[in-house]
């Protein structure tokens, strides 16, 4: 669900971002993270976290989706597991400026 996201809100200001722990034979790489760029297409930006540093800032246990969304000051607004569509978005709308940023 990332990149309807980011195509409905972008053009506001959000930028989604995609974490990636693991690859398929050991922790994520830059490597690993463009290649799911080129095979998915999708305009988000993709970090690498080999040092599952996030998870444990969210004391979480396993390869979970998780949704955080961080306003304009890298403030945690919204944290949850397995979040329903409506309330992950509904977060997202809550730290958008009312104007769509200048270019």
């Amino acid at each position: 669900m990332i990149e309807p996201r980011q195509k409905a809100f972008g053009s506001k200001g959000f930028q989604a971002v995609l974490v990636i722990e693991d690859g398929k034979s050991g922790p994520a790489t830059s490597l690993l993270c463009k290649s799911w760029q080129e095979k998915y297409q999708e305009p988000v930006l993709v970090l690498y976290d080999p040092t599952k540093a996030l998870q444990a800032l969210f004391a979480l246990k396993g390869p979970n989706e998780l949704n955080i969304v961080l306003d304009r000051g890298a403030v945690v607004r919204y944290v949850e597991r397995y979040a329903e569509q409506p309330d992950v978005e509904a977060a997202i709308i809550a730290t958008l400026p009312e104007q769509p940023p200048e270019e």
